[in-house]
C-alpha cells in the first residue's frame, strides 16, 4: 500500500500546509471577545467579582478547547486585572505565569496587545511587591509600544503612570516624576481621560510627600490634590463602576492630606454608585 509520503510533497508550496505532520495548533474557532468583555463590564458595575471570575474561567477554558490562543490570552489578562482588584496574590501569579508562558510559546508576543498584557502583568506584580519581576515586564511593554504605537497614544499614559509607581518604590524619584509628567502630557492631548489625569495627580502628590521635606512638598501636594479633585468632579465624567473604583483609590490620599470635604463628597458619590448597583 502506498503511504502519503510516497506520492505527496512534504509541504504544499501554496498553502504551506505540512502533509506529514499537520499543524494541530490551528484554531478551530474563536471566542466572542467583544460580547464577553461587555458582560464583564456590566458585572464590574455591579461589583460582582465572583461572577466575573466564573465568566473569565469559563471562556478561558472554551478558548483552550478551540485552540484560540489569542482569546485565551485576553481572558488571562482580564483575570490578572481582576485578581489584582480582589487582592488575590496566588491567583494573580498563576494567571501571570500562564499568560507570559503563552505569549512566548504562541508567537503572539510581538504586538501592541502583547505590550498591554506585559503592562497588566507588571502592574499586578508591582502591587504584590514582586518588583524584580515587574520591571522587566514594564520594559517589555515599553519596547512593544515604542515599536507599534504613536507617541501620543493613551496607552502610554497607563504605562508611564504604573511604571512610575514602581520607580518610587525603588526610590528613583526623578525618573518617576518625569514619567508622571509624560503621562499628563499625553492625557492632555486625548479626550475622556479625566479619571486617569486625577490618578496621575494623586500619584504625584504621593511622590512629593515621599521624596521631599514638608516645607518643599506642601505647595506641590496642595496643587496636585486640588487638580485631582477638579478632574474627578468634571461633569463630563460618567458615574459608573469604574468611576467608583478610581474615586475609592483616590479617597485615602484626600484623607491623608487633610482634604476632608473633598473626601466626604467623593465618598458620597461612591456610595451612591454602589448603592445603585
Amino acid at each position: 500500500m502506498l503511504e502519503d509520503e510516497d506520492y505527496k510533497e512534504p509541504q504544499c508550496v501554496l498553502c504551506e500546509k505540512n502533509f506529514y505532520n499537520p499543524d494541530s495548533d490551528e484554531p478551530e474557532g474563536r471566542i466572542e471577545i467583544g460580547r464577553i468583555l461587555a458582560k464583564e463590564d456590566s458585572l464590574y458595575d455591579q461589583l460582582k467579582y465572583s461572577e466575573i471570575e466564573s465568566l473569565l474561567n469559563y471562556w478561558e477554558n472554551e478558548a483552550v478547547s478551540l485552540k484560540d490562543k489569542s482569546g485565551q490570552l485576553t481572558m488571562l489578562s482580564e483575570q490578572i486585572g481582576l485578581f489584582r482588584k480582589m487582592k488575590e496574590k496566588t491567583k494573580s501569579l498563576i494567571a501571570i505565569d500562564k499568560a507570559l508562558a503563552l505569549l512566548e510559546t504562541s508567537g503572539l508576543n510581538d504586538s501592541p496587545n502583547a505590550g498591554t498584557i506585559y503592562l497588566n502583568a507588571a502592574t499586578t506584580l508591582k502591587a504584590f511587591n514582586e518588583l524584580d519581576r515587574a520591571i522587566p515586564c514594564y520594559k517589555k511593554a515599553e519596547e512593544l509600544y515604542d515599536k507599534y504605537l504613536d507617541k501620543n497614544d493613551q496607552k502610554y499614559a497607563g504605562l508611564y503612570n504604573n511604571y512610575a509607581l514602581a520607580l518610587v518604590d525603588l526610590k528613583k524619584y526623578d525618573e518617576a516624576e518625569a514619567l508622571y509628567k509624560k503621562a499628563l502630557d499625553i492625557l492632555s492631548k486625548n479626550e475622556g481621560g479625566q479619571l486617569e489625569v486625577a490618578i496621575t495627580y494623586v500619584n504625584m502628590a504621593q511622590l512629593y510627600f515621599t521624596s521631599l521635606d514638608m516645607d518643599a512638598c506642601i505647595d506641590k501636594i496642595m496643587d496636585c490634590m486640588n487638580k485631582a479633585y477638579d478632574y474627578l468632579m468634571d461633569e463630563k465624567v460618567t458615574h459608573n463602576g469604574y468611576y467608583a473604583f478610581v474615586a475609592s483609590c483616590c479617597i485615602p490620599a484626600f484623607d491623608q492630606f487633610g482634604f476632608g470635604e473633598y473626601k466626604e463628597t467623593l465618598q458620597k458619590r461612591v456610595d451612591e454608585i454602589y448603592g445603585r448597583n
